[in-house]
């Protein structure tokens, strides 16, 4: 690398320590003959020392274009590399003064503990375990409110950490009634209070990108038009460039996503599978920053929401129509189930997973074979019981639906 792309990491250093994962990129490199080998082992958690490491051999092993095109093997880090190319770029413009807005620092303890237990929270709705899921929610709600009363005994950190868990509260709420359609005022409702919270927090900022995406989503649920919940999108996404890739940013690409396959299926617009598909590989690479657990607990869901997508299923797992389901399509959803069978992604299976795996395992088996049905059925019925174990009411009504059609034949 010259110069010039050496300072171009160097401006983005932050966000490559913060995102980048070498167990993804080494072998890559390895096949394009750059050879970079691990030779040591940590106790603790160490992928920064890990990543730092690796930079400093590619700065002088590698060039500016593999290093780009290594970002962009299996769209693992596609927004990076459009970052640096357009920092390359302007760089190049500008006589080589690259000018890059600075990130805000995310990822504190602080934020791994409320990580934590908002992802807890998110399981208990996966899972149906409601007594837990309130439990967790009426304790972050009374912790802020006995601070907010007193709040002289408490200092400013004090304060943030219990506005951080009530906010986390607040949000998983929503994402609860989200999941099983229930009504979610515009005004007066969880949305305001969660607006209103987010003032306290430890960084403003990564609550206000989840507000625009949690309100776009009660809008489409309230009947307003994709059109103007995707604006909310929009607003987020310029919000987020403050913020390095993280859940919250990965949850404004998760929201987009599922607004694109219900407008598709809506009005039965043409879908570029493959752009989806893109989008859903950046929601993967938004969410590898967070832990392990929660990386992996998202990308479980984005394999199969990209499996479901591929075969032509909507947002709630219905059928759209009379889209030819190609013999790649096939291929694409085969080898997404193929990795949803890793143990790290597998064996953690919520209710809901197993309810959307076999209404695609069943679409999968009807799309192949269309002469016998009954694997499909049998498949589609393991679904529904799932899909009835948890109550999750839109999912159940086209999984039925689905399968009446096929006893019908």
């Amino acid at each position: 690398m010259d110069d010039t792309e050496r300072r171009i990491l160097r401006k983005h250093h932050t966000i490559l320590m913060e995102t980048l994962d070498t167990k993804y990129m080494i072998p890559f490199l390895f096949e394009k003959e750059i050879v970079y080998e691990e030779d040591y082992l940590d106790d603790k958690p160490c992928r920064p020392e890990r990543v730092k490491k690796m930079l400093l051999f590619l700065k002088d092993n590698c060039s500016f274009e593999q290093f780009i095109e290594c970002l962009r093997h299996e769209e693992s880090y596609s927004f990076l590399a459009d970052d640096l190319e357009k920092a390359l770029s302007h760089a190049s413009e500008q006589n080589d003064v690259v000018h890059q807005q600075r990130k805000i620092n995310l990822f504190t303890e602080r934020r791994k503990d409320v990580g934590e237990f908002r992802h807890k929270m998110k399981r208990c709705s996966h899972e149906k375990d409601f007594v837990t899921f309130r439990k967790y929610y009426e304790k972050a709600i009374n912790d802020w409110d006995h601070i907010k009363h007193n709040r002289t005994k408490y200092n400013d950190q004090q304060r943030q950490r219990a506005a951080d868990f009530c906010h986390a509260a607040y949000d998983a709420e929503i994402e609860r009634r989200r999941v099983f359609y229930e009504k979610i005022n515009l005004e007066g409702d969880i949305l305001d209070k969660v607006q209103l919270m987010s003032a306290h927090t430890s960084c403003p900022t990564a609550p206000d990108v989840l507000y625009l995406a949690r309100y776009s989503s009660a809008l489409v649920m309230a009947g307003g038009t994709l059109e103007d919940a995707l604006t909310y999108i929009e607003d987020a996404e310029h919000k987020m460039e403050l913020l390095p890739a993280c859940r919250e940013t990965g949850l404004v690409l998760y929201i987009k996503f599922n607004f694109l396959l219900l407008r598709h299926e809506r009005d039965r617009s043409r879908i570029d599978k493959d752009e989806l598909s893109k989008l859903g590989n950046s929601v993967i690479t938004h969410f590898s920053t967070e832990s392990d657990t929660i990386s992996n607990d998202f990308k479980r869901i984005f394999l199969l929401k990209k499996a479901h997508m591929w075969l032509d299923m909507g947002v709630f797992l219905n059928v759209i129509g009379d889209n030819k389901i190609t013999d790649r399509h096939i291929e694409e959803t085969e080898k997404l189930l193929k990795e949803l069978h890793r143990p790290s992604l597998w064996d953690r299976m919520e209710l809901r997973a197993k309810m959307v795996y076999y209404a695609v395992m069943s679409r999968l088996a009807q799309v192949k074979d269309n002469t016998n049905y009954s694997e499909a059925i049998e498949l589609a019925t393991k679904a529904l019981r799932f899909a009835k174990e948890g109550k999750f009411p839109k999912e159940q009504r086209a999984i039925e639906y689905n399968l009446d059609l096929l006893r019908k034949v």
